[in-house]
């Protein structure tokens, strides 16, 4: 495997392991902007998650923010954002490396 696919591969990877389970292929299972299981509910391709931060600093919750999250409430003693994502943007936001984990709220 060339280097350059090696590292790409690495980077989905880690990304993947911050998302829980059920959030992991979820654009793929969206019909008409909606989808809901047991864990996961999706309404007008949005779905509602936990961030899990490294810190709550300004700057990690700018960036979620820029990754297309918009933050619904936060839980600065956890170190957890309650957001409202776009079901597209969830590989996106877990590559940031503010954060550390990603779950259906």
């Amino acid at each position: 495997m060339p280097v350059e696919s090696k590292k790409e591969v690495d980077k989905l990877t880690a990304a993947t392991s911050k998302l829980d389970p059920a959030l992991i292929g979820l654009a793929a299972k969206v019909v008409d902007g909606k989808y809901k299981d047991d864990k996961v509910s999706v309404e007008n391709g949005l779905v509602q998650v936990y961030v899990h931060l490294t810190s709550m600093s300004a700057e990690a919750i700018n960036t979620v923010k820029k990754a297309g999250g918009t933050v619904v409430s936060e839980r600065r003693s956890n170190k957890m954002l309650l957001i409202r994502v776009r079901v597209e943007d969830l590989e996106k936001l877990a590559k940031l490396v503010a954060v550390t984990k990603i779950e259906p709220a």
